[in-house]
């Protein structure tokens, strides 16, 4: 369960980002990089459901696969359990 609610808050970030950085482009440079208004559920053209659930894979597959091992690189004494870190030499 944690995987998945781990990569919603990282896709939902990165869909407001798009979202901020389409009405942007939009508003502030008169350009419009891309345009989602034929896709199902989308919002003013900028994302659409589809774009989104692509972001909240790409969070998952960080969350999951991406760091923890670079948590092992750069913290290769500790590994975390929830909000607290043990070493590995600790019984």
């Amino acid at each position: 369960m944690y995987p998945f609610l781990g990569a919603l808050v990282p896709g939902v970030l990165f869909t407001i980002v798009e979202y901020l950085g389409g009405e942007f482009m939009v508003y502030v440079m008169g350009r419009r990089a891309w345009d989602y208004s034929q896709n199902v559920f989308n919002i003013n053209g900028h994302i659409d459901l589809w774009h989104t659930s692509i972001w909240i894979l790409i969070g998952f597959i960080f969350i999951t696969y991406i760091h923890p091992y670079i948590s092992n690189i750069l913290f290769p004494h500790y590994y975390s359990i929830g909000q607290k870190h043990i070493t590995k030499n600790h019984f």
